[in-house]
């Protein structure tokens, strides 16, 4: 991730309140790397915040943030991206580890805009769906039930959106988002994922869904240049509502 956000720090410092990093290695959060995100404000606006400043234990864990020992993943070692599948595509085509993709179950998507007048999905969306894991999102309120409105299955049965999803507070919505999370996967991990490999067929028909449809709003965007602004004032097939049908209808 580039920068700070609230979503993204309460993630952190909910997910070490609850131990997440206990028992799971390959579990990693990365530094944010655009210049100067570490000391970035955001984490003392959030420690002084009605969030956290009565809360001893977040606090100690948020004023560590930036001097915690960092640890790789060991499926992030080593691996050419060229010649491996799934690769790339698009401008999505160079997450943080393609390695970690190939070998992780579920993705979480701590998007980049947490609060706006429109939707607004990046590479930690889309990517997942290119590589066929199921993803859930932590970003903008209501963000995951519009993605399944337009046909994209958010895998509701595994981790339920509607305990987060429609929460306009920012901080309150990603400490109910973790919480969702450590109930649903965390908290009894191998017996969460013996469940999944017994669904395995069912789930692979859900993700070639959203791949397909995912790969044919990319060729979609690619044919009709939506770089130019000119595109989307004068070509009907653009406007939000027909879009909205044309994506419905990709199967």
């Amino acid at each position: 991730m580039s920068r700070s956000k609230f979503t993204r720090l309460t993630l952190y410092t909910e997910s070490n309140k609850l131990g997440f990093w206990d028992t799971n290695p390959y579990m990693t959060y990365k530094d944010f790397n655009q210049e100067g995100e570490v000391e970035s404000p955001v984490f003392k606006l959030l420690m002084d915040s009605e969030h956290y400043r009565d809360d001893p234990e977040g606090l100690k864990i948020l004023s560590e943030f930036k001097n915690r020992e960092q640890k790789t993943a060991p499926g992030e070692f080593f691996y050419d991206s060229l010649k491996n599948w799934p690769c790339g595509i698009g401008g999505v085509g160079f997450p943080a580890s393609t390695k970690s993709i190939q070998e992780n179950f579920m993705t979480i998507s701590a998007e980049s805009e947490d609060k706006t007048a429109n939707y607004f999905i990046t590479e930690k969306t889309i990517q997942p769906m290119f590589n066929l894991m199921p993803v859930t999102i932590l970003g903008q309120p209501g963000i995951n039930g519009f993605m399944e409105s337009v046909g994209f299955d958010m895998f509701k049965d595994i981790v339920d959106y509607d305990l987060w999803d429609g929460e306009e507070d920012s901080v309150v919505r990603a400490k109910k988002f973790t919480r969702a999370i450590y109930d649903s996967v965390v908290v009894d991990f191998d017996n969460f994922m013996k469940d999944k490999i017994q669904r395995q067929q069912e789930l692979a028909e859900r993700l070639y869904n959203n791949y397909n449809k995912m790969y044919a709003l990319k060729n979609r965007m690619s044919s009709q240049k939506i770089q130019s602004i000119s595109n989307i004032v004068d070509n009907n097939s653009l406007e939000v509502s027909r879009m909205l049908l044309w994506l419905k209808e990709q199967a």
